[in-house]
């Protein structure tokens, strides 16, 4: 009965884990190189980060919630985020 409790508790951590992040990623955009020539007279919010950066990855949660909170509120303004070491040039 433990090992039963324990795996819906897991099975449980794990879908709002995934819920999360299906949820709150969805509403931030992966640009790339397209975006310069298709983001048109649209109002931009976008991260330039680096996979590799520590500082890049702490704001990556926060940068989801941001994307959540303009679409709740009816915003404008699109949010998005560029690898900027594959799009340097």
């Amino acid at each position: 009965m433990a090992a039963w409790k324990s795996w819906a508790a897991l099975r449980l951590c794990a879908t709002v884990v995934l819920l999360d992040m299906v949820v709150c990623k969805g509403f931030v955009e992966d640009l790339d190189e397209s975006f310069k020539e298709n983001r048109n007279d649209d109002i931009w919010l976008v991260d330039f980060y680096a996979p590799w950066c520590g500082h890049c990855k702490k704001l990556e949660p926060i940068w989801n919630e941001v994307g959540l909170e303009m679409k709740s509120i009816g915003s404008p303004v699109k949010v998005g985020k560029m690898d900027a070491t594959s799009y340097s040039n």
